[in-house]
Parts: C-alpha cells; sequence; structure tokens
C-alpha cells in the first residue's frame, strides 16, 4: 500500500488539514464575492505542497436561498391576507361571509382561509436560516460546517 505524504505529515506534527475557520474566511466572508470563484487548492512554489480551498463550503449559496425562503414566507403572508380580506365580513365590502350564499349553514371558503394560514406558519418555521447554523465534526477539524 502507498503512503500518502499526508499521513507522513500527520505523523510528525497531528494535523492532517488546517481547521475550517481558518481556510474558509474568504470563502465564508462571501460580501460581495457571491458567484465569485476561488481556486480549489493552491500550490506554494517555494514547497510544491498543496493546500485544499474551500469551495466545498455551502455559505455563499446557502445565504442566498436563505434570503430566498424570507421573500416567499414574505409573499404568503401577503397571500394569507388577501384570502382573509375575501371572506372576512368585518373587511370584504359587502360580500357574503366567507363567500357563502348560505352563512352560517355553509362553512364556504372558511377552510380556504385555514389551510393558508396553516401554510403560512410552516413557512414561517421553514424560513429559519439554515446558514446560521454550524455543528463542529470530525474531532474538530471540520469546525465550521456550513448547514444550508
Amino acid at each position: 500500500m502507498r503512503e500518502f505524504k499526508t499521513l507522513t505529515a500527520c505523523a510528525v506534527c497531528h494535523r492532517c488539514t488546517v481547521r475550517f475557520a481558518t481556510r474558509l474566511t474568504r470563502h465564508v466572508d462571501c460580501g460581495d464575492r457571491i458567484g465569485r470563484r476561488h481556486r480549489q487548492s493552491t500550490r506554494l512554489r517555494s514547497t510544491g505542497d498543496v493546500l485544499s480551498g474551500g469551495n466545498f463550503h455551502g455559505a455563499p449559496l446557502s445565504y442566498a436561498f436563505d434570503y430566498a425562503a424570507i421573500a416567499l414566507t414574505d409573499l404568503a403572508s401577503i397571500c394569507e391576507r388577501r384570502i382573509d380580506r375575501l371572506i372576512n365580513p368585518d373587511i370584504n365590502e359587502g360580500l357574503p361571509p366567507f363567500l357563502s350564499s348560505e352563512a352560517g349553514l355553509s362553512s364556504g371558503y372558511m377552510m380556504a382561509h385555514v389551510a393558508a394560514a396553516a401554510l403560512l406558519n410552516e413557512c414561517k418555521v421553514l424560513a429559519h436560516p439554515a446558514s446560521v447554523d454550524s455543528v463542529p465534526t470530525s474531532g474538530g477539524k471540520e469546525d465550521h460546517v456550513s448547514m444550508g
């Protein structure tokens, strides 16, 4: 079996990799860098060693997806309010209550509003930003892991 250079390095310094929090800063601190490509690996000219980059880190993508989930939840809130305005007899400007010809005997479109309210609450739960969560793995080597 062939012995890899990283295994030899581990025997000397007991460190296979630099912790994510150290080598991923330029990838996670995306600000205006979303979409900018960084090289996956960097070769040091002086020693020939290859340092792993952090393009695998999902933080820049998860920021965009989290923002999209928040925006869609806001849109769902607008939809729920429109349904309420349409069926609520106190504010629907003369339309029959719950858009039913037999208000009191028939619930009309009341369940449409109940379903919209339930779905809106589910959207609020799902819109919690996953990008803010990070759990260390691999014995602390992967100390900033994107959950987004």
